[in-house]
């Protein structure tokens, strides 16, 4: 009789110890290595089928209610050598530092538990680019002003030192729009992605934005082209809708490098894409090719409107 699957779902929510949830956070699981065996070409599951041919990084972002759920997460008990956990880290949506635990993965499990004790309540200076939940993130500055980024009111919050009090600033002196970033990873353990099969990360969106750039990351020299499709949705509870081939926003100028490690986009490499997408749209990362590198990790960069 086959075994049953040995891979895992991970769920939970993000709420920090101000009562605030974490709300379009974002997290990252990645694989980590039992002490004295580091490299991933040691594992096995099921002491024959190499871990190499399962995901072992996973990334997405929380919902509007911190939520995430995660398939996919190979059982620790079925890993051999023994030892080995999964590293959790949740981030806020908040210039402040992601929380980060490691933990044995043995069922389905809902670590709502695990994550609240790992992480802080964020808390940064107010000063002009920095962004956060609440008010009581925001460290007052003595002198000249205080202000933030509030990024549930989406406002610019600025301290009033004579009422003593926070307001949502509204005079045209407010030009710089929020900055953000969309990512993705493709991970082929210890071989290069095979770009024969549908290699493709979608992402939903939970706010309205415009591209700015782009960067890309990989774990060694080699080459990748990545096209960016995009299309409209609607609000939960209705199904986020698919992009197919006919949505690509990138035009004929993909994310791509050649014959480095990393690489940037400005204005001018994305001159001719469609720019524009919107909240709740699908927006799919599609590596069409890619050489000699076994893990990329794909961003844009975006201004929130």
């Amino acid at each position: 009789m086959p075994l049953p699957d040995p891979r895992q779902t991970l769920s939970g929510t993000a709420t920090d110890s101000d009562g605030q949830i974490w709300m379009y956070g974002s997290y990252r699981i990645e694989f980590f290595p039992a002490q004295g065996y580091p490299n991933l070409s040691e594992y096995f599951v099921d002491n024959d089928t190499p871990l190499s041919s399962f995901q072992t990084v996973f990334t997405g972002n929380l919902d509007a209610s911190a939520h995430f759920s995660q398939t996919g997460i190979v059982n620790n008990n079925r890993i051999t050598p023994v030892g080995s956990k999964w590293r959790i880290y949740i981030c806020p949506l908040a210039t402040s530092e992601c929380g980060v635990f490691d933990m044995a993965v043995t069922a389905d499990a809902d670590i709502t538990a695990l994550i609240n004790a790992n992480i802080q309540a964020p808390r940064f200076p107010a000063i002009y680019g920095n962004y956060g939940y609440n008010d009581l993130e925001a460290q007052i500055q003595s002198t000249p002003s205080s202000w933030y980024y509030n990024v549930v009111l989406l406002c610019l919050r600025t301290y009033n030192y004579q009422t003593l009090a926070w307001n949502c600033a509204t005079t045209a002196t407010i030009v710089q729009p929020f900055p953000g970033a969309i990512g993705a990873t493709f991970d082929g353990g210890q071989n290069v992605p095979n770009t024969s099969l549908p290699l493709i990360r979608y992402i939903t969106l939970p706010f309205n934005a415009t591209i700015t750039n782009w960067t890309l990351v990989g774990d060694s020299i080699g080459d990748c082209s990545i096209d960016l499709w995009f299309i409209p949705g609607s609000a939960p509870p209705a199904a986020p809708s698919i992009p197919l081939v006919g949505n690509k926003i990138s035009a004929a100028a993909p994310i791509s490098m050649t014959g480095v490690q990393s690489k940037s986009g400005d204005a001018t490499a994305i001159a001719t894409w469609s720019k524009s997408i919107t909240k709740w749209g699908t927006l799919a990362f599609v590596m069409t090719s890619v050489n000699f590198v076994h893990t990329i990790s794909v961003e844009i960069q975006v201004s929130r409107s």
